[in-house]
């Protein structure tokens, strides 16, 4: 079983780092805001967190869930603060600055590290990692500049559309 256990903390290190290697490669990309997705992927990702903690029956101490929601959220507020929202064929789209890349690399290499760690039994974190995760996702949206506000969102049919620079 010790085997077992070994084989697939390194098959999972690779797959994550195969993942982190092609996220990095897209960071810079133009992608669709969709309000609705993110929402939903931000109460099914919490709803999971504490569903299979419950499951599970994983503790995660209160000093690092609250750390890790704090540290998330920041990140994820900053980097909201360093992404340039636009309006193109009337829809809601994004793309990172330099600055907003290198938070969320920070922020995708803190959660690698963390959970190569936990993997590795190096240290325990419980859920902090999904609370962490949870936390940027709505920190992105809180910080991202003009998404929160209506008006910014879609113009009213026929209304012309301002390209980006």
């Amino acid at each position: 079983m010790h085997l077992l256990s070994q084989l697939v903390v390194v098959f999972s290190t690779a797959v994550s780092a195969a993942v982190l290697y092609l996220s990095l490669r897209k960071a810079a990309r133009e992608v669709r805001i969709r309000a609705g997705f993110e929402w939903a992927r931000i109460v099914l990702g919490i709803g999971g967190a504490f569903a299979v903690g419950v499951v599970v029956g994983v503790q995660t101490p209160r000093a690092l869930a609250v750390g890790a929601v704090i540290v998330g959220g920041a990140i994820g507020y900053f980097q909201g603060q360093q992404t340039l929202v636009f309006l193109r064929d009337s829809k809601l789209w994004a793309k990172r600055t330099v600055w907003g890349i290198a938070l969320w690399s920070a922020g995708l290499v803190a959660m690698q590290a963390a959970g190569l760690g936990s993997k590795t039994g190096l240290f325990r974190l419980g859920q902090a990692i999904s609370f962490f995760s949870m936390s940027v996702a709505l920190g992105i949206i809180v910080g991202r500049p003009g998404a929160h506000i209506p008006e910014a969102r879609i113009p009213e049919p026929g209304a012309p559309v301002e390209e980006p620079a």
